[in-house]
């Protein structure tokens, strides 16, 4: 099976078209300098739209879905790609299921790890040596920035490795540093005590941080951006505000909205009735 895949490009205007063998239900894509990652069930490519050329990145044993005894994933794993500025490289990270146990407390235990193929150096997939201290949600592509990739924490497993307990929180979002293959977890904007991952959205704007995340009563939907992810803690302001009113019903659409809305690019186009900083 053939899919037809379209790139557009808004510095030249030009679409660029490409047919790639995708067998599977393609994930979200993801980029980097212009890079795009275009991964699937069983195989990932790297496409550089400026030259046409793809990249189809080696088989892992870590990409087959595991045949779990007590649950069963939509999908086990997801990626991200970056640059290290230390060796000037681009790095593919999938993180992964690759088992669940259920304990004699009733409460499931799940395993998952980091595996790592950088372009142009690596011919193979290598897992991490340290495993990731928490399980990334599957459903979110990890955002780059400054050398380290960023994934939401899985609220919804934490809550069922540990048994009776109900909202569980995440402590902050994945983070992984792409030079030393190290994990951390980078603390939330204030907004986001008790984080949820269904209504809020990363992505890197203008060279900063930004976390989009639904407001008081869900009647808006903030904008929170930082440019400084290594400072203790870090420097998290509220840089814009929208009033949901003029957009959707659903938090989590409505937060993917915002962030991918042109109108970022300019910090001085922030007047209107609908939204103000």
């Amino acid at each position: 099976m053939v899919t037809t895949v379209s790139l557009y490009v808004p510095e030249d205007g030009a679409e660029y078209t490409m047919e790639l063998p995708l067998q599977e239900k393609p994930h979200r894509f993801a980029h980097c300098d212009g890079l795009v990652l275009m991964p699937t069930d069983t195989v990932a490519h790297v496409v550089n739209p400026a030259t046409r050329r793809v990249l189809t990145l080696p088989w892992s044993p870590n990409g087959v879905a595991p045949k779990f005894r007590f649950h069963a994933f939509h999908t086990h794993q997801v990626f991200g790609i970056g640059h290290d500025p230390r060796s000037d490289t681009y790095t593919v990270a999938r993180f992964f299921f690759s088992s669940l146990d259920l304990l004699p407390t009733d409460a499931y235990r799940y395993n998952y790890g980091m595996e790592v193929f950088t372009i142009g150096v690596d011919r193979c997939w290598h897992e991490t040596e340290v495993k990731p201290p928490y399980p990334a949600h599957i459903g979110r592509t990890a955002t780059f920035f400054k050398g380290s990739l960023f994934w939401t924490i899985d609220e919804q497993k934490l809550t069922q490795e540990i048994p009776n307990s109900v909202g569980e929180s995440a402590p902050g979002f994945l983070r992984f540093r792409l030079e030393d293959e190290s994990f951390s977890v980078t603390p939330p904007p204030p907004c986001c005590r008790g984080l949820r991952y269904t209504t809020s959205h990363m992505a890197e704007l203008r060279g900063e941080l930004s976390v989009a995340h639904a407001g008081p009563k869900y009647e808006s939907i903030e904008i929170w951006m930082c440019n400084d992810v290594d400072a203790n803690p870090p420097r998290w302001n509220r840089r814009y505000t929208f009033n949901t009113v003029c957009l959707l019903k659903d938090p989590l659409v409505e937060s993917q909205y915002v962030l991918s809305m042109p109108v970022f690019a300019s910090p001085t186009s922030s007047q209107g009735h609908c939204w103000h900083r």
